[in-house]
Parts: C-alpha cells; sequence; structure tokens
C-alpha cells in the first residue's frame, strides 16, 4: 500500500479505518513519494498490485500528475 502521509492516511484516510479496525497494520504501507524516487519497491510483477490511499497534499498531487504526463509522454 502507497500513502501520501502517514499520520493522515492513519487519521482519515480510507485505510485508516482497516487501522483502526485492527484488520491493516500501521506500518503497513509505504510513502507513495519513495516508491516514485525510487527508494521504495512498489509492484514489481503484474501479478501484485498497489493500493494508494492518497488524502490530500497538494504539493505531492501535483507532483503525481507531472510525473504522469511526463510518463506518458515519454511512452
Amino acid at each position: 500500500m502507497a500513502t501520501d502521509d502517514h499520520q493522515q492516511w492513519t487519521d482519515h484516510g480510507d485505510f485508516g479505518h482497516a487501522v483502526r479496525g485492527g484488520f491493516v497494520s500501521p506500518h503497513s504501507h509505504t510513502s507513495l513519494g519513495r516508491i516514485l524516487a525510487g527508494e521504495a519497491l512498489g509492484r514489481n510483477t503484474d501479478a501484485r498490485i498497489t493500493i494508494v490511499d492518497l488524502t490530500g497534499l497538494p504539493v505531492l498531487d501535483l507532483a503525481i500528475a507531472t510525473l504522469a504526463v511526463e510518463t506518458i509522454e515519454t511512452t
């Protein structure tokens, strides 16, 4: 699972409900920024999925959109 901000994710992100309910570990996520920077592993095979729970950090939203557009333009 990838998140934009750990504190926001556990406090009011959608998967925060699963953490508070004891279904998901509060440490079962990786920062999306770290994945995009190549510092952490995201999805590495077609058989795996990545769930992203973004809680609304405008700077990160802009960075993600910019990266997505640049990726689409170069493929």
